[in-house]
């Protein structure tokens, strides 16, 4: 009786453990309908970021340009178990990136979270904020 018992508990601390998760990824919208994301309050990296044609760590690559150069973005994209926001520069065929900030461990979002950033290297605080623009919103 006692291992039914202890059984039972844990089945039950488990699906509270699964709960929790989900609603801290609840802030994630399905990547197939997210068409911009809005980053905001942290200066430098602020404006809306496009959805591109191409993937990085499975999930869809966001760009900003800040004016008509095209050699200079900045870029939003996930790389192992993190989020990623980065200055990229291209030249000929050489692309280097300056880390600006990066979100905590979010595994599993298909889509750049809306809070928990923090600066690393070349990004100033205030981290920024994030907001998706879903494709219908876009039309």
């Amino acid at each position: 009786m006692y291992v039914h018992i202890y059984f039972a508990a844990l089945l039950i601390q488990q699906c509270i453990s699964i709960l929790l998760l989900l609603s801290d990824e609840d802030d994630s919208d399905d990547e197939k309908s997210v068409g911009q994301v809005v980053v905001e309050g942290c200066g430098t990296a602020n404006g809306t970021y496009k959805k591109m044609n191409e993937t990085h760590g499975g999930a869809p690559v966001y760009e900003h340009r800040k004016d008509s150069n095209k050699a200079v973005a900045f870029v939003i994209r996930r790389l192992s178990r993190k989020w990623y926001i980065e200055r990229e520069t291209r030249s000929s065929n050489i692309r280097t990136a300056m880390l600006y900030y990066e979100s905590s461990d979010n595994a599993t979002l298909r889509t750049p979270p809306k809070k928990g950033w923090r600066s690393v290297l070349s990004g100033q605080d205030p981290p920024p904020t994030c907001r998706t623009c879903l494709v219908e919103d876009l039309t």
